[in-house]
């Protein structure tokens, strides 16, 4: 009987001993049981965590930094790289993204766009396109941002802006003003917004003085407002001339017929002086009619394409 039991005490602790060795065996072999690491980088920490665990692999964050191009949370780069073999229970360690370097938007709209450029760069933002517009705001002058003044953007970021190019400039057809009396024609230039500049004085054998000889822009061109006016005024110079010396006279020329535009030029001489009275391009059969004061002897030749086509002598 006691031999028995002997036996069965005996085969009770062998299978116990084996069972031990058994599972001691297994649990020494699975920690030496080579595991992949997986890819986790651009996953959350969070799923990346669960990943791991589940391969008995363990994730530890080193570092938490800036990125632009990743949201906060997501995994930048880890180590070991993916598909490397370690053992069971290592870390995986990893870098995190906390997301774009947010800066605040800072308000340059009324600044002048040098003005903007400086604030904007001086922030770690960008200018990006500049859309130009008439505005009553100076030239320049920033009118609008794309981004809110406050709001929060990435670093770098390229901010468009809509900038004032000035008041839209009115344009006028010039007027004639020789022939007019000097305070005439700055009554006819102030009402079209044009600027006298200058007044020059000279002698002009065929005008009465104070009237206006020469002016710059001529006749029929196309000015802006404000644009600078400059002009030539008569002057009895030869005090020794009395204004009983001078006569008014009317010339009318009309151009040939035909069927085309020609040029045409008449010229006024006296003694050494020489005026035009009308230099362009006319068309056939076109009347050209000119009153002016002049000092007698004159001789007056018309040109038509730099041709002398007719010439008067008037006493």
């Amino acid at each position: 009987m006691k031999l028995i039991k002997y036996i069965v005490f005996i085969t009770i602790l062998s299978a116990v001993s084996m069972a031990v060795v058994y599972f001691s065996l297994q649990f020494f072999l699975a920690g030496k049981t080579p595991i992949a690491v997986p890819q986790i980088a651009n996953e959350t920490a969070a799923q990346a965590a669960s990943e791991l665990n589940k391969r008995g692999l363990k994730l530890r964050i080193d570092k938490v930094v800036f990125n632009e191009q990743l949201a906060a949370g997501v995994i930048i780069s880890q180590v070991p790289p993916a598909s490397i073999r370690v053992r069971k229970g290592d870390a995986v360690s990893v870098i995190v993204s906390k997301g774009p370097n947010l800066i605040k938007m800072p308000d340059v709209v009324g600044l002048s766009l040098r003005e903007a450029m400086v604030r904007l760069h001086g922030t770690n933002l960008e200018i990006g396109n500049k859309t130009y517009i008439f505005a009553t705001a100076r030239e320049n002058t920033v009118l609008a941002q794309a981004v809110a003044p406050d709001s929060f953007i990435a670093a770098h970021t390229s901010v468009d802006l809509l900038v004032s190019k000035g008041e839209k400039p009115q344009y006028f057809l010039m007027p004639r003003l020789t022939g007019l009396k000097l305070d005439t024609a700055e009554s006819v230039a102030l009402k079209m917004g044009l600027n006298i500049d200058k007044i020059g004085y000279n002698y002009d054998f065929l005008s009465l003085p104070g009237n206006v000889v020469g002016q710059s822009p001529v006749q029929n061109t196309v000015v802006k407002a404000g644009v600078p006016i400059n002009l030539t005024v008569s002057a009895l110079i030869q005090k020794k001339t009395p204004l009983s010396d001078l006569k008014m006279g009317w010339l009318r020329y009309t151009t040939p017929p035909g069927l085309v535009f020609k040029n045409v030029r008449i010229v006024a001489i006296h003694g050494a002086e020489r005026r035009i009275l009308y230099d362009k391009k006319s068309e056939p059969a076109f009347t050209i009619s000119r009153i002016f004061f002049y000092k007698p002897p004159i001789t007056i030749k018309i040109f038509i394409n730099d041709f002398i086509k007719k010439e008067l002598k008037w006493n």
